[in-house]
Order: C-alpha cells, then sequence, then structure tokens
C-alpha cells in the first residue's frame, strides 16, 4: 500500500510541476501551501516570495476574490471564473480560474486547488475585433448612406431634368409643325437641332438612371443569342430617330453567357453613341 501510495504521489507530483496550466493550492484563507513551476512563471514570483504571500494579495479586486471562493465552496467546484489577476511587476493579467475544493475528513474546508489560465492576449484580441465590426459597422452605414444620397440624386435627375427637357422638346416639334412655313430654312434648322439635341440630353439622362440602378439589381447568368440582341436593341433605337435613314450589318457573332439586362444596356449605349 505505501508503494502504491508513493507511486501516485510520484506520478501526481509529475503532473503538477511538467504542466503547462498553473496550478495553485492554497488554504481557505488564502496562504500559498503549493505552487507549480508554471504558475511561478505566469506571476513571476520565486517559491519563497509565493509562499510568503496571501492569495487576496494577487488579486486586482478583492471582491472578485470573495466571490469566486463563495462560488466555489456552495457548488464543490467552479469553472472558468473570470478575475483580474496581478504579476510581481504590476501588470494586470485576464486569466480564468478552474478549481474545486479539498476538504477534510469531516468535511471541512481545508482548501481550495486552482487552475488559471492567462487569457488576457485573447481578451485583447476580442476587443480589437469588436473595435474593427464597429469600425465595419460605421463604413456600412456610411455607404447606405451614400446610396440614399445617389437614389435622392437620381430621383432629382429623373424629375427634375427631365421636365425641362421634355418640355423643350415638345415645343420645339409644335413649332417645326405648325410654324415651320414662317421660318426662313435657317430658323428651322435651328429648331431641328434644339430638338434633336433635347432627345439626345433625354437619353444621355436615362442612360444614367440606368446605370445607377445596376448596383441594385441581381445578376443572372443566361445564354445570349449575341447577333439577335444586337439587332433588336438597334430596331428599338431606330424607332426613336425616325428623320435618320440608319442602317446596321451585323455579322455572325458568338453566343455568350452573361445578365440579358446589363448586355441590353451595353448595345443600347454603344449604339446610341455611334
Amino acid at each position: 500500500v505505501e508503494k502504491a501510495l508513493r507511486e501516485s504521489e510520484r506520478k501526481y507530483r509529475t503532473l503538477f510541476e511538467e504542466s503547462n496550466d498553473s496550478i495553485c493550492i492554497t488554504s481557505r484563507e488564502g496562504q500559498f501551501l503549493d505552487i507549480n513551476r508554471a504558475a511561478l512563471d505566469l506571476f513571476g514570483y520565486t517559491m519563497e516570495e509565493m509562499m510568503k504571500l496571501n492569495a487576496q494579495e494577487i488579486y486586482v479586486h478583492p471582491s472578485e476574490r470573495a466571490q469566486f471562493q463563495q462560488e466555489m465552496e456552495q457548488n464543490e467546484s467552479v469553472r472558468d471564473f473570470e478575475v483580474k489577476l496581478r504579476r510581481k511587476d504590476g501588470k494586470e493579467m485576464t486569466c480564468l480560474l478552474t478549481a474545486a475544493v479539498w476538504r477534510a475528513d469531516d468535511g471541512s474546508v481545508l482548501g481550495h486547488q486552482t487552475l488559471i489560465r492567462d487569457i488576457t492576449e485573447c481578451r485583447a484580441a476580442e476587443q480589437e475585433i469588436k473595435k474593427l465590426n464597429d469600425h465595419l459597422r460605421r463604413g456600412t452605414m456610411a455607404i447606405e448612406a451614400a446610396n440614399k444620397e445617389r437614389e435622392a440624386f437620381s430621383y432629382s435627375v429623373s424629375h427634375d431634368l427631365r421636365t425641362p427637357l421634355i418640355a423643350i422638346g415638345g415645343f420645339s416639334r409644335l413649332l417645326l409643325e405648325k410654324y415651320a412655313p414662317s421660318l426662313d430654312e435657317r430658323g428651322q434648322e435651328f429648331l431641328n437641332k434644339i430638338y434633336s439635341n433635347s432627345k439626345q440630353m433625354l437619353q444621355l439622362i436615362d442612360d444614367l438612371l440606368a446605370f445607377s440602378r445596376l448596383g441594385h439589381q441581381e445578376i443572372k447568368t443566361l445564354g445570349i443569342d449575341m447577333g439577335q440582341m444586337a439587332t433588336t436593341v438597334f430596331e428599338e433605337l431606330k424607332l426613336l430617330n425616325p428623320v435618320h435613314s440608319l442602317q446596321l450589318k451585323v455579322q455572325s457573332l458568338p453566343s455568350a453567357r452573361g445578365d440579358p439586362a446589363m448586355i441590353r444596356q451595353v448595345f443600347a449605349n454603344l449604339l446610341s453613341n455611334a
């Protein structure tokens, strides 16, 4: 029995001393009874210095010690209890304590066995991530505000600019239809230019609005007959320019995959420019 006990004690001491986790055994009053090498390295004390301390002295907030002890003795153990501890050099650490009560044969509390894990860097990283998330959230809010401003601008362009241009184009057309005989050739040319340029300006505004809406559209990738698309868009544009004799020659175009609405807008812009 004595041999088995000695072997058990040897295994326990080996595990206790060689553990990478900081382990302390204290009395109920807080006196250090045993400390492993990892705990000495964590706190920066020698064994002699640590033995002269009371556990209360390494707590940044003494109330946490009382709360930790009360919870442990009520539940026999406690896991991942977060506290602030202080090193010999004064540096504060955020630590997690996992501990169990050590009782005598009569059930009275003799002390506590505590495993200490330093999570200072982990908490600092969490704070940094929180700051980055806050920064990202503010950036997202700024983008949303910019999008709202863009939408307001688009509405302004659509309403405030289109209305007078439509009026200019409409009155120019009426002048050409009703009063053309009263004007000389030079006057008719000027009116035609006013009418033509007002239509061109309306088309530019429509293109601008279409471009501003692209960011709100979901991209749908489908097969596209590029030749047919070009021909269809051209015929639509031709109806808007009845006074011109427009022609388009479409040679063989390969099929493609893309968003039909967006590719259609590409053809409209290219052909309108042409």
